[in-house]
């Protein structure tokens, strides 16, 4: 079994120390937003307002950056005032903010950050919070981000278009290679090419490995690796599970060492399918070998595992099950 990975949503490229520390409680929910501070205390609004009149968005934004730690809330106001000022990063900072929050709203937020001008990180981050609910748009966006050279963008897009464009998706893993996405572009490059090229595959894999990916490439360099190196193989699986792996390696090595070591075989797959279960994963061998395991030692339990074989369109199960 082979992974692919996207990038998640963690901050990318417009950089706002301490700044996102800052609540932006009380952006309103609808435009306009003058004074959206104040139910909360007018007065400290209009102070700011005072003091800080005929200042840039751009100024606004380093003021709010300045504050951030010492006065959270003044930072928050100062956010909400760069941001209505036309200043695309503190737009951006308060959409990230109330991503989790606040979506709809975290939503406009990077909309009016990308109409301020932010084609890098807006683009990005609103594509993977629509990419469920609007899928079309989602690419558009990370189109977008990729001609601002965006990376992460570069291999999400490549992500999402692989099964009906490889050659645009090898393209896009490339060019984010290329661009300093090194932590999983390699592993995806790696995927779409080891049938026709193996031996960059390997290297590939091996590169997303020495770039810090201890999850995705481990398991599946083991994958290509197994019938010619056994014990870098087993190593590698085993990486890829102290990583925190529960599906893909504690499977993949389950079935490499099912006969030299069963019982671990065993309890590789019982973790993996009971434990942390995966359904879509799942194959009616498995559960096959686990009742065959159990037959003589815990036939009850091997009636079970025979019946979920069965369920997955097992015959061979059917007939053990008839004579258990």
């Amino acid at each position: 079994m082979s992974q692919f990975h996207e990038n998640n949503s963690d901050i990318q490229g417009i950089q706002d120390e301490g700044v996102q520390s800052a609540q932006p409680a009380a952006i309103a929910e609808e435009a306009p937003r003058e004074n959206a501070f104040a139910d909360a205390d007018a007065d400290a609004g209009a102070r700011l307002a005072q003091e800080y009149a005929g200042k840039t968005g751009e100024e606004l934004f380093a003021a709010a950056k300045e504050c951030a730690e010492t006065d959270p809330e003044k930072s928050a106001r100062l956010l909400d005032m760069a941001s209505q000022a036309g200043n695309a990063e503190a737009s951006y900072v308060i959409a990230n903010f109330l991503q989790d929050d606040n979506p709809e709203l975290s939503q406009r937020m990077y909309e009016e950050a990308i109409a301020q001008g932010d084609d890098y990180a807006a683009p990005y981050e609103l594509a993977l919070m629509v990419r469920e609910s609007d899928p079309v748009r989602a690419k558009e966006l990370l189109g977008r981000a990729v001609e601002a050279g965006n990376p992460e963008a570069m291999n999400t897009l490549g992500f999402l278009v692989q099964g009906e464009d490889r050659e645009a998706a090898k393209a896009l893993f490339e060019r984010a290679i290329e661009a300093g996405e090194e932590l999983y572009a390699y592993n995806n490059l790696a995927l779409l090419l080891e049938n026709d090229d193996l031996d960059r595959a390997v290297s590939l894999f091996e590169q997303a490995i020495e770039h810090g990916d201890t999850y995705y490439a481990p398991n599946n360099l083991a994958r290509l690796i197994q019938d010619k190196n056994r014990a870098r193989a087993i190593k590698l699986y085993e990486q890829a599970i102290e990583a925190g792996d529960v599906d893909y390696a504690p499977r993949n090595l389950a079935q490499f060492i099912a006969e030299e070591d069963p019982d671990r075989a065993v309890r590789l797959l019982a973790q993996a399918l009971d434990e942390n279960h995966t359904p879509e994963l799942d194959t009616p061998e498995e559960f096959e070998f686990l009742a065959d395991y159990y037959r003589e030692s815990d036939p009850a339990l091997a009636k079970e595992y025979y019946q979920r074989a069965i369920d997955l369109g097992s015959e061979t199960a059917a007939e053990s099950l008839a004579s258990l």
